[in-house]
């Protein structure tokens, strides 16, 4: 009984320090968001978060030009992923 109950423990620790990694090292994990000014286009939403390897992104829509922005920025929510809307490879840039 005693090797089965080592084996699960280890399996048991295993398992935790993969999930802990996985859940650490999320791509595309939100650091930041906010509303800044874009002179006479109106605003621009943006979202920063951070890539995979350690490098920044960010996403930016201005209001008039992107209408659904909004609804997009709002659910975005620091510490969690990107929103599913934000995974275009034309609205996200990566490697700063």
């Amino acid at each position: 009984m005693r090797p089965y109950m080592i084996a699960l423990l280890l399996i048991l620790i295993l398992a935790v320090d993969l999930g802990w990694k996985s859940w650490s090292e999320r791509p595309y994990l939100v650091t930041g968001v906010g509303v800044a000014s874009a002179g006479e286009e109106g605003r621009a939403y943006y979202v920063n978060y951070r890539v995979p390897g350690g490098g920044t992104g960010e996403w930016r829509a201005l209001t008039p030009l992107a209408p659904d922005a909004f609804a997009c920025w709002s659910i975005s929510r620091i510490g969690s992923t990107i929103p599913t809307c934000m995974r275009s490879w034309n609205e996200i840039s990566a490697g700063r």
